[in-house]
């Protein structure tokens, strides 16, 4: 009989103590009580084996010269098909998205990523229904004049000019877990990944001015 999956554990694999120490304390705020580190892919695969747990984060190799992870993810995805797994990448390159997703890869999140943007990807990786997995390089679709809400707008427009999620509860006198809320709504909606992407989209539809454009103003229809 297959063991079940362990939600509270989540098998790592990075081999730099640096990102390992910043992933491991982001996981951590999500909820996994349980975190075990891998250097190498064997060890990795051994652990994933052994614990069986509900979460895999790869971290991908700054300059990925062949193919031979994208079918080391498709092995693990073979053989444990009900984990998610994240792969973390200083790549930025639309091959290697593509490769990791087709490999199995429920998410592809940027090193230079928010911690939020991280968090909120392992939030949706393990919530199938409100998750897809997109290249992150790619804008995608726009999002629609009417998507939104007022208050969402008003965050993503303080989002775009930089300001961290305390910053815009100080701002609009709502608590951070609000502003969270919000952004998280803002992705389902608008089909983001992220803070950027989700900025990007909205600049696209035309629901936050483009500073490329200045002469264009953003629509005004929208839901109250």
């Amino acid at each position: 009989m297959t063991r079940p999956r362990d939600t509270e554990t989540v098998v790592l694999l990075e081999p730099s103590p640096f990102w390992l120490e910043a992933v491991s304390g982001i996981v951590e705020e999500v909820g996994f009580s349980r975190i075990l580190s891998a250097d190498t892919a064997k060890q990795a695969l051994a652990l994933i084996e052994q614990s069986r747990p509900s979460l895999f984060l790869y971290g991908l190799a700054e300059s990925p010269d062949d193919s031979a992870w994208g079918a080391y993810l498709e092995t693990v995805h073979a053989r444990f098909p009900e984990l998610k797994i994240i792969v973390l990448s200083t790549v930025e390159d639309e091959d290697a998205i593509a490769m990791a997703l087709r490999s199995g890869a429920a998410g592809y999140v940027l090193r230079r990523a928010a911690p939020e943007d991280l968090r909120s990807a392992v939030r949706q990786a393990l919530t199938p229904t409100v998750y897809h997995a997109q290249p992150a390089v790619s804008a995608g679709p726009t999002a629609a004049a009417g998507s939104l809400t007022r208050r969402e707008i008003e965050v993503l427009a303080l989002v775009a000019e930089g300001h961290s999620n305390a910053e815009i509860a100080e701002s609009l006198g709502i608590s951070e877990v609000t502003v969270k809320g919000h952004l998280w709504r803002v992705y389902r909606r608008i089909g983001a990944k992220n803070r950027a992407d989700a900025v990007t989209r909205a600049r696209a539809g035309g629901l936050l001015p483009d500073p490329s454009n200045p002469k264009r103003s953003p629509k005004r229809s929208m839901t109250p």
